[in-house]
Parts: structure tokens; sequence; C-alpha cells
């Protein structure tokens, strides 16, 4: 199967970027490569271009990943590698270069217990793995990037009728509502 998508992200009516991922499940197995591109007004306070890919394990009843990369370049050339690799019996492994400073905000290795990179939580929602039976719209992505700890929680608001321009599908859907819900690893905006 073959999965891609190219969106623009908004918030507020504000253009925030753009983001394209080519997903691939093989067997067992996913392979996702994305590209983030901030614009807009975001970029006067975080301006960036993000490469990354992500492998794991996809089954009925499971979901592991298994390694994510990423490769960032912010407005000043400033560069960032982070790799998490996942072995599926605790906190992954934490490769960044250069190295984060997250003195007073680190996220605890418990915190990190369980979680998905942010390619992967992708997979995780769009593949269906984490939906509950009867309800897809139901679930919680956890998430770990490297330095942060967030959530990404979606809930059902209401059943719809789809019906797509380009003709693929007419019939019954839901509209599901996604929360992001930071967790650890936010550097506070006042040290005191």
């Amino acid at each position: 199967s073959k999965i891609q998508m190219d969106m623009t992200i908004y918030a507020g009516g504000i253009t925030l970027g753009k983001l394209d991922m080519d997903a691939t499940i093989r067997g067992g197995d996913y392979h996702v490569v994305s590209n983030l591109t901030t614009s807009g007004v975001v970029n006067a306070f975080w301006q960036a271009e993000i490469q990354a890919t992500s492998t794991g394990k996809l089954g009925n009843d499971r979901f592991q990943p298994g390694l994510y990369d990423s490769f960032d370049i912010g407005h000043s050339g400033k560069k960032q590698e982070v790799s998490l690799t996942y072995d599926g019996t605790g906190a992954p492994r934490l490769y960044a270069d250069p190295v984060y400073s997250v003195i007073g905000y680190a996220v605890k290795p418990e915190e990190q217990k369980g979680t998905l990179d942010p390619l992967s939580a992708v997979m995780f929602i769009v593949s269906g793995a984490g939906a509950k039976p009867g309800n897809p719209c139901a679930l919680v992505a956890p998430v770990f990037d490297g330095r942060r700890r967030y959530n990404i929680e979606m809930k059902k608001v209401r059943d719809i009728d789809i019906k797509m321009d380009n003709g693929r599908y007419q019939g019954p859907g839901m509209l599901c509502q996604i929360r992001y819900r930071q967790i650890a690893g936010w550097k506070p905006f006042f040290l005191i």
C-alpha cells in the first residue's frame, strides 16, 4: 500500500507551512519520508525546512516504530540532526547533533516510554492502527520528537455524508477533531 499526502498547514486562517509525505507499507513494514517547510507569519519566529524518515512494524494488533531520522535547517543556517532508535522495551535511544540543552525542562525516560516519533504518529493515525472498532476518531498518539513530549488526541464530532469532487467516494464518514496537547519538554518562557 502507498499513502501520499500534500498539505498546507493553517491555524486560525494563517498559513504556517507546507508538508508532503510519502508512506509505503509492505508486508508488516512501513517506511515514511516527509518534508516540512514553514511559511507565512510563522517564519517571523521559527523558520525551518525539516526532512525526516521513519520505519517500523505494522500489524493487526501491533504498531512499533523502529528508526526515526530528521534533519532540520533553520533560517540562520543552523542545522539539527535527530535520530530515535526503538527496541520496543523502553524509552527510545536519542542521538542529537548538536546536543539539545534541556536543563530544567528535560523529558523524563518514563515519559518517553511507549511513544511514537512524529512520522510514526501520522502512520498510527492514517493507517487505522490506533483506532477503536467502530470509531476511527477515538485515539491518542503519544509523541516524543527527541526534545518534546506531546499527544495528538482525536475524538468524533459527528457523522457526515461525503461526496468527493473526483468521484472516488460518496457515502458516510466521520468528522473528527484533533487536539495537540503538550506534556513535557517545553522551555519555560520565564526562568525564575
